[in-house]
């Protein structure tokens, strides 16, 4: 959600808007929805150059007045959006869970959706380059040393 960010770059959330609905089920809205604190900083480590900030996790991308909803939360700083990241979070600490959210930027901020998508489904480009850097990342934040003494 930040025109800076081109495609296949990674975001890493330190936080997330919880715009869903599904989250609202387990905790009020005012429970946060925030990462491991150890695999954010492990993230910073394996990951320097990502994009690291708050995102929003919201139930659809194809509502009417997505774009207005969209601009309202750049203006709020958010750097990208997700259907997953919130309740991920809430339940991973609810069940005493370490979770991260590693994004991959498939869609430039006020771009088309459907052919973001088609670009990660379908082409070798940097969209599907970004998809396979978010998984090397997630793999050397599990496999590093200093998260088996946690």
């Amino acid at each position: 959600m930040k025109s800076a960010i081109g495609l296949g770059k990674t975001i890493i959330a330190e936080g997330v808007v919880r715009d869903d609905g599904l989250s609202r089920r387990y905790v009020p809205e005012i429970y946060p929805a925030v990462p491991s604190s150890i695999l954010l900083n492990l993230a910073h480590r394996h990951a320097p150059n990502a994009y690291y900030g708050i995102i929003r996790s919201h139930d659809g991308f194809y509502f009417d007045n997505n774009q207005d909803v969209e601009s309202f939360w750049a203006n709020k700083g958010i750097l990208a959006d997700d259907m997953e990241s919130g309740i991920l979070m809430v339940i991973g600490r609810l069940r005493g869970l370490h979770t991260l959210s590693i994004l991959n930027n498939v869609v430039l901020y006020q771009g088309d959706i459907t052919e973001g998508i088609n670009n990660l489904v379908y082409n070798e480009n940097s969209v599907s380059r970004g998809e396979e850097q978010s998984i090397l990342i997630a793999l050397n934040i599990l496999s590093d040393q200093e998260l088996e003494n946690h």
